[in-house]
């Protein structure tokens, strides 16, 4: 982390980030979902800028605008050994989850979790 990130207050934003690199918050988007359309040494640039910031993206605002919350609900009435060995694999799965297709793979993999349990009983 820089000394800029930690006498900061709160997470770098993106708008931090634009500010920085000297482009707009959509270039910096743009950068970050790997998107095509921005030259090479604005990116240089605007990567530099996130490390300088420690930019992380926020998943609950990347939730937000893309209509995907990255979370994963779990319903049950009565909790067993079963389901506490389901719950613990689950969140080990998910613990590190930094992007969509992780989050999609944790949930393809709840569900083949699910289904096994449904068929052996």
């Amino acid at each position: 982390m820089s000394k800029e990130a930690s006498a900061r207050r709160g997470p770098a934003t993106i708008q931090m980030v634009a500010d920085r690199a000297r482009v707009s918050p959509k270039t910096v988007s743009r950068v970050i979902n790997n998107e095509r359309g921005v030259r090479e040494e604005t990116r240089n640039r605007i990567q530099e800028a996130i490390r300088q910031l420690d930019y992380q993206p926020n998943l609950n605002a990347r939730g937000l605008a893309g209509a995907r919350s990255f979370l994963i609900g779990l319903f049950y009435d009565k909790p067993g050994d079963y389901l506490s060995e389901f719950q613990t694999g689950a969140v080990q799965r998910c613990g590190n989850v930094t992007s969509a297709r992780h989050a999609s793979s944790c949930a393809e993999a709840c569900e083949r979790a699910q289904a096994s349990s449904v068929q052996s009983t």
